[in-house]
């Protein structure tokens, strides 16, 4: 059942409120100083949990500061915390009076009292109910709350009055962007967490507010500092998640205090699918992103603003008449340092215009490489890779660590398993998880990486990863792909005989219980940070760079970040999508691997123990497939085209109502399902277009399958001969059925005249039925038996097994993250290239598939 909506009241109209104000006034409070109170903290309606609220307050109004006491924010702090202690030596009468949502208490541990009654609406109201777990850390967290309250208090007199509160009942909170407290508060609130001590004492709020919005920023550089300690740090999402909420808590408290502007929010960090940027996606304005630039305008100091238009006089007037600042330009000052000399008398001095022209090309710079592949943005370099491989192999080497100390086979034990994680791609933690069996073992390991020995050769069996689905349906053996939950790949670097040696001296036998590395993650981490500065590598190789370089090379060589994640079972934030529409072979996965492990180690000078012709796997192994599920076989899919166009072609007298309209949504589903394994467009309702949507030269079109009403998401999908033909045989065949008048086409709800319907087979009724994928069920289950949008997964997968470019399947599909945006401003990507890309790989697979131009029976002159 779904959730019943919230209500909501306006502050004045909310009897709470009224009552409260109306005991404050018997109790000798002024209206007045109420009403503000409570306009500022942005109460509840309900004043749910207040006597809590008041209680913190107590404690938040003991900041020692001289700015509350002078109220230069609008807080009346003497009269403020004389309404909180009478609100908690009254608390009985008023929850009486009020309700006992007055003194609300939580369900449960951690359970915020306004969670599902208004916590993004009210967030700092909510975020002044917590209190820090930790007694000895509380007035810390005070003081942080009040900080918090300053800069609310900042914000909303700046955006809305006191009577715009008391009138206010929308759903949204009333600070909405660019200035919601929503992500600020939310941050607050998880620093109340007993775990959150290191994020919380990284926070200075001990400081006048003024102070504290100039310098609140130091805290992410304290937790960077932390960060780059000789200790080892295991975070966990929930650690990474309050570490990068201060940075909510940074870009609220900076602008409020009006040191950075609300128009603008710097990258500090952008995920996969993540908002809060321009409202075009793909298009990258220089203003927007140059005014987030490290510019020095002169005088040695530093700032981070650059105007969006000089104005008369200032940086304009000192441009030389070569450096127009708005031009195209060459980009000469890219990266330069040269002396500009445009001011007079200031031969040494940095010149203001060189300084706005390198920031304004700097910023063009990064805009367009985020079209390059940002999987390259931080890879190491062949000679890093070189110097920490060969590192790790001169260990392996040296007899003697064998029986010296523990320290030193723990060493032994990270060289060994750097390069694992260097030749199979797995994660540190996938690696240390090793187990060995034989190949004709009776019982079989459940580990993600497992070592795979043979009598002639060893391989490494590793997890692919799976996308995760939310519902689990059924579907018919015979029309879909059979699938492998491993990737079996060879050991070219010969590592296998290395890991049986040492299990050998150990006195063991392979067995899928036997655990190779026992050392803990943190002793590993701190022997790869020696076994750096032994290489004489800088601080550029990582822990988690390096376990990337395998994942980086395969993506970088097929340009498909999933193919990457299918070999190596990482998950990665650009493939999130893409893993759902994808199903690729294992024997195309082992072949690249092989390509890209050969072409690797030849770049960074690495030997490789096994011959690349070394590499042939069991036939059923090769023959099996990872990855999305339910994706169908091509000899399914051409059974099922060449069913359809017999139906079609089958002998009818269309004597019966019931006869006729058969034909007609059969029909009809072949033109769709031609129009969706041309296109790749997602499941929706009525998908059929106008030939007039149609660009008859380049034979292109725009697809709007996920989108919203200001079509932002639309992408141009190319229409081969066949598919654009079809279209035009189904046209005719709605314009007979329009001439023929009858009474059960008539739909009494259309408003607009339909591209696509089905009909009923009833006699008498309305006999029209929009096409969508819950209309399509009963054909679907007669053509393939999978869901509506099964042709996505089956057309990605079989266009990159043709070996089209993954620029062009993605841009196929739809599917584009962040710097790869097909259609975007600086995309290299044309529309006649990709028009030609699939005239290419496109037009054969739907002529293997047997699609082909069917003109209807009725429109050639069939009565019914």
């Amino acid at each position: 059942m779904a959730k019943k909506a919230l209500t909501w009241v306006a502050p004045k109209d909310s009897k709470a409120h009224q009552i409260f104000i109306a005991k404050a006034v018997e109790a000798g409070f002024s209206a007045a100083v109420v009403r503000d109170f409570f306009y500022q903290i942005n109460a509840h309606p309900e004043l749910i949990s207040f006597v809590q609220i008041s209680r913190n307050l107590i404690d938040i109004f003991q900041l020692p500061c001289d700015e509350w006491q002078n109220n230069e924010a609008g807080i009346d702090f003497m009269a403020w915390q004389s309404l909180c202690k009478w609100v908690t030596e009254t608390a009985q009468v008023l929850k009486e009076a009020i309700g006992r949502s007055f003194d609300a208490q939580p369900k449960r541990h951690r359970h915020n009292p306004l969670l599902r009654k208004g916590v993004t609406r009210h967030p700092l109201y909510s975020a002044l109910w917590n209190v820090q777990e930790n007694p000895e850390l509380r007035p810390h967290y005070a003081a942080l709350q009040a900080q918090a309250l300053y800069a609310h208090s900042l914000a909303i007199q700046e955006t809305h009055t006191v009577e715009a509160y008391e009138r206010y009942d929308g759903d949204s909170p009333l600070l909405d962007s660019p200035r919601s407290a929503s992500a600020m508060c939310y941050a607050v609130r998880a620093l109340s967490h007993a775990v959150a001590q290191d994020e919380l004492l990284a926070i200075q709020p001990y400081a006048s507010p003024k102070m504290f919005g100039r310098e609140v920023r130091v805290c992410l550089w304290l937790l960077d500092r932390v960060g780059e300690s000789g200790e080892v740090l295991q975070f966990d999402k929930a650690t990474e998640k309050r570490q990068y909420g201060l940075r909510d808590l940074v870009y609220f408290v900076e602008r409020a205090h009006g040191h950075k502007s609300w128009a603008f929010r710097e990258s500090l960090g952008r995920e996969e699918g993540s908002g809060g940027g321009s409202a075009e996606p793909g298009h990258v304005g220089f203003q927007t992103i140059s005014s987030g630039l490290e510019v020095n305008l002169g005088g040695g100091v530093p700032g981070r603003f650059v105007p969006a238009l000089p104005s008369s006089g200032s940086i304009a007037g000192l441009l030389k008449s070569d450096e127009a600042p708005f031009d195209d330009g060459d980009g000469s000052y890219f990266f330069s340092d040269e002396d500009g000399s445009g001011t007079p008398g200031d031969d040494k001095g940095s010149n203001p215009a060189s300084s706005f022209l390198r920031a304004r090309n700097q910023a063009r710079h990064i805009a367009m490489a985020n079209q390059y592949l940002p999987w390259r943005y931080e890879s190491l370099t062949d000679q890093e890779i070189h110097n920490i491989a060969s590192a790790a192999s001169s260990y392996l080497n040296l007899p003697e660590l064998f029986s010296s100390s523990t320290e030193e086979k723990g060493f032994h034990e990270l060289a060994l398993l750097t390069l694992i994680v260097l030749w199979t791609g797995v994660s540190w933690e996938r690696a240390t998880g090793l187990r060995i069996q034989p190949m004709d073992a009776k019982q079989r390991s459940h580990a993600s990486l497992c070592l795979i020995t043979t009598s002639a050769r060893n391989f490494w069996r590793i997890r692919s990863t799976f996308p995760e689905y939310k519902t689990q349906i059924e579907v018919p053996e015979e029309s879909v792909r059979p699938m492998l939950e491993h990737v079996l790949i060879p050991d070219l670097s010969g590592l296998g005989d290395r890991v049986l040696e040492l299990l050998k001296l150990r006195g063991k036998k392979p067995s899928p219980k036997t655990k190779l590395f026992t050392h803990s993650a943190k002793q590993y981490r701190k022997a790869f940070n020696k076994l750096v500065q032994d290489a004489g590598e800088s601080e550029r190789v990582t822990w988690g760079r390096w376990e990337k370089v395998m994942f980086d090379a395969i993506t970088a060589e097929t340009g498909d970040v999933v193919d990457a994640v299918a070999i190596t079972g990482e998950p990665h934030v650009l493939a999130q999508t893409k893993c759902f529409y994808y199903s690729p072979n294992v024997g195309d996965l082992i072949d690249r691997y092989v390509k890209v492990t050969t072409q690797l180690a030849k770049e960074a000078e690495l030997p490789l123990e096994s011959d690349e012709a070394s590499h042939l796997i069991g036939v059923e192994h090769r023959k099996g497939y990872v990855g999305s599920r339910a994706c169908a076989s091509k000899p399914a899919v051409v059974n099922a085209v060449s069913d359809l166009k017999a139906r079609l072609g089958a002998t009818r007298t269309y004597g019966l109502w019931s006869d006729f309209s058969e034909y007609h949504n059969v029909f009809t589903f072949y033109t769709v399902q031609m129009l969706a394994f041309a296109t790749g467009y997602r499941a929706v309702k009525t998908p059929l277009f106008s030939l007039e949507e149609i660009n008859g030269q380049l034979r292109l079109t725009a697809l709007s399958d996920k989108d919203n009403e200001q079509k932002r998401k639309t992408r141009l999908s190319y229409l081969p001969d066949i598919v654009l033909k079809q279209l035009e045989n189904y046209e005719r065949h709605l314009k007979v059925l329009e001439a023929t008048n009858d009474f059960r086409l008539k739909s009494q709800t259309e408003i607009e005249k339909e591209t696509c319907f089905f009909l009923r087979s009833a006699d008498g009724r309305d006999g029209k039925l929009v096409v969508s994928p819950k209309t399509m069920v009963r054909h679907l289950d007669e053509f393939l038996g999978l869901p509506a949008n099964a042709h996505r997964r089956f057309m990605r997968t079989e266009l990159r097994e043709a070996d089209c470019p993954a620029d062009y399947v993605n841009a196929f599909m739809g599917h584009a993250s962040f710097g790869e945006e097909p259609w975007s401003r600086y995309s290299s990507l044309s529309s006649r290239q990709y028009r030609n890309m699939m005239t290419r790989y496109l037009e054969p697979i739907m002529t293997e598939l047997g699609f082909t131009p069917i003109v209807s029976r009725l429109a050639g002159g069939a009565s019914r």
